[in-house]
C-alpha cells in the first residue's frame, strides 16, 4: 500500500490558521485536541488556544496538500517536513489577516550545512543513546524535558499545599 503524507491547517474558531504541521496520521487532530488537554502548557499552539478559546475542541483541520511518499522512512520525513515547511513560508509571505501563524521551529532546515550541523550537535549531545540502568534517552532534549515537567509537577504540587494550607487556616 502507497504511503502517502499530509500538510495540515489548523484554524482557530474565528477561522484564522493558527498552525500548519504535517502528518501520516489520519487521527491527528484528535490527538492534539488530547495533548491540549492533558498539558496544554507543552507547546505555544496549545497555550494561546487554551488561553483563548478553553482548548482546541472548536478548532477545525483541512488538508493543505498531500504527497505520496517513497518506502524509505528517512526519505519520506525529509520529503514531508521540506513540504511543510514550503507550505509555512507561502502562508507566511501571503500577508492575510485569515493566517496568524502560531509555528515558531522550522520543520527542517533548509541548508545542507545547517542539517548536518544540528545533527552532529544532536549525535554529540546524546541523540539515539539509552541509559541502561532506566532505559530512557539520554539525549539533551529529553534530559531537559523531563527536568522541565518535573519543575512544573513541583509547583503544581507546592501551589495545591499552599492553597490547601490557606484554606485551612481561613478556617
Amino acid at each position: 500500500m502507497a504511503r502517502v503524507g499530509r500538510v495540515y491547517g489548523i484554524s482557530s474558531p474565528d477561522g484564522v490558521l493558527r498552525y500548519v504541521g504535517s502528518t501520516e496520521d489520519a487521527a491527528r487532530m484528535q490527538k492534539h485536541r488530547y495533548n491540549c488537554r492533558a498539558d496544554h502548557l507543552c507547546c505555544p499552539f496549545y497555550r494561546y488556544a487554551h488561553e483563548h478559546h478553553g482548548g482546541l475542541d472548536t478548532y477545525t483541520e483541512e488538508t493543505l496538500a498531500t504527497l505520496q511518499l517513497p518506502t524509505a522512512d528517512g526519505q519520506a520525513k525529509a520529503n514531508l517536513r521540506s513540504l511543510e515547511a514550503l507550505v509555512i513560508r507561502s502562508l507566511r509571505e501571503r500577508d492575510s489577516p485569515m493566517v496568524s501563524l502560531l509555528n515558531k521551529n522550522s520543520p527542517r532546515a533548509e541548508n545542507e550545512r545547517k542539517r548536518e550541523h544540528g545533527r552532529a550537535w544532536r549525535e554529540q549531545h546524546g541523540q539515539g543513546q539509552i541509559d541502561p540502568a532506566t532505559g530512557k534517552s539520554l539525549s539533551y532534549m529529553a534530559v531537559r524535558s523531563r527536568i522541565y515537567r518535573q519543575r512544573r509537577k513541583d509547583r503544581a504540587a507546592t501551589a495545591l499545599a499552599a492553597a490547601a494550607a490557606a484554606a485551612e487556616s481561613a478556617q
